[in-house]
């Protein structure tokens, strides 16, 4: 089964590459990356969990029709309109410079507050462990902030700034337009966040992104000096993966784990993840019934007093308890998170959630990619590089389930200014 999954899937790596003329699309990089998945899985080492049919067949179905989806508005793209334009106008995004310093200033301090309370707990004698879980909330007591209030300025506010200042950051860098004092505070600003979080994540990110900068910049000269912070940064990202991989401390009682099982586990959890869970839920009759879709931005409303059904905070409590509870995958080497984005389409609407939410992420991926290419401005090269994110992380979860997530892209809306330019007037009609 694995050997025809892995087929499947480089086919539509592949169909990827046809349609957009580079390695560096959506669809490749997202069915290469499962399929890197799937064969890392098929090995099954260090007693890994076993890997159900139905999970690769939930993959092959979400894969194919992600697929489906990306091809459909390549072939077709399509706007929504609510009333038909008299004239034609092109829309112009100019940075607010000022804005986004004064975020950047202010973002800086908020993380180096936190890195030293990071720091104090660590000279007491506090586990790294123990104080990821206090910064999560997942302690059970003491936490990193003084209140709730506060936790939840930095989770839903300050989190989604240090992804945009590290995507306007490296926009500007390849753009030639930035400045050394705000680019070397984003630089602490992403080591401060690790260091408090114990986050990997973000500098994976950071590697992807530089990928797809590079991509976009294939037909230009790239000079010396720019190669040099190109090295340069990815010297510093991978020191950073290494150190966190490293230091950060595992859960597991008789197990002696070391990093390279760490890293097998990385590429291989998303299977049997999905195989737990999914036979969890059959048992229950669970069902989320599009929650799991759009929890991100019912999260957003909930946080302005607007009114939701009662089915969705009964969701967000079982979508809660699965993403956030151990539950062993090596031994008794416990692992939480990595459900994959078809694990939450199927606790929707069951194969034909995975089906659709699928086709919706493939639409959606395309349009993005296709907005880029279409005008590559500064802002939509932004956003490109912030949806990719939710391509990276398609491994363990989908991202737009998170409220800090959907946060992110309001954030990077409001340091742009919009106007319309005519460039053609019609006839009304």
């Amino acid at each position: 089964m694995a050997v025809i999954t892995v087929t499947v899937l480089m086919m539509c790596a592949f169909w990827g590459k046809k349609l957009e003329k580079t390695w560096c699309n959506f669809l490749t990089v997202f069915a290469g990356m499962w399929a890197v998945i799937v064969g890392a899985a098929s090995l099954k080492l260090y007693h890994m969990h076993e890997i159900s049919r139905k999970a690769y067949g939930i993959l092959l179905l979400g894969v194919l029709s992600y697929a489906l989806g990306y091809a459909v508005y390549h072939t077709y793209p399509f706007r929504f309109r609510l009333r038909k334009d008299v004239v034609k106008t092109k829309t112009v995004y100019t940075a607010r410079d000022r804005l986004f310093k004064a975020v950047v200033v202010l973002i800086f301090f908020v993380w180096l507050f936190l890195a030293f309370k990071t720091f104090r707990e660590l000279r007491a004698g506090v586990t790294y462990e123990h104080i990821r879980d206090m910064y999560g909330g997942f302690s059970g007591g003491k936490s990193l902030f003084s209140n709730r209030y506060i936790r939840v300025v930095v989770h839903a506010f300050c989190v989604p700034c240090v992804f945009v200042i590290v995507a306007k950051m490296l926009v500007s860098l390849f753009g030639e337009r930035y400045h050394w004092f705000y680019y070397a505070l984003g630089v602490m600003i992403v080591g401060l966040y690790c260091f408090t979080t114990g986050s990997r994540q973000i500098l994976l990110n950071i590697i992807v992104q530089i990928v797809y900068l590079l991509s976009l910049k294939k037909h230009l000269r790239i000079s010396k000096k720019l190669k040099r912070r190109i090295l340069a940064g990815l010297f510093f990202v991978a020191i950073g993966i290494a150190v966190i991989t490293i230091f950060r401390p595992g859960r597991s009682t008789d197990v002696v784990w070391t990093t390279q099982m760490t890293l097998y586990a990385y590429l291989s959890l998303p299977l049997p993840m999905l195989t737990y869970w999914t036979k969890t839920v059959d048992v229950t009759g669970v069902r989320t019934y599009g929650y799991g879709f759009f929890k991100g931005i019912c999260s957003v409303l909930s946080r302005f007093k607007v009114p939701l059904p009662a089915g969705y905070y009964e969701a967000s409590e079982k979508i809660a308890l699965y993403s956030d509870k151990y539950v062993p995958m090596f031994g008794t080497k416990g692992f939480n998170a990595f459900l994959s984005v078809f694990f939450y389409f199927y606790l929707d609407f069951g194969f034909f959630g995975v089906m659709a939410g699928s086709f919706l992420f493939g639409v959606l991926s395309a349009a993005v990619y296709r907005m880029v290419k279409v005008n590559r401005s500064e802002f939509s090269i932004l956003l490109l590089l912030l949806f990719s994110i939710a391509i990276i992380k398609s491994f363990a979860r989908w991202e737009f389930i998170k409220e800090d997530y959907i946060v992110t892209f309001i954030i990077a809306r409001l340091l742009y200014r919009k106007r319309s330019i005519i460039t053609e007037r019609g006839k009304p009609a």
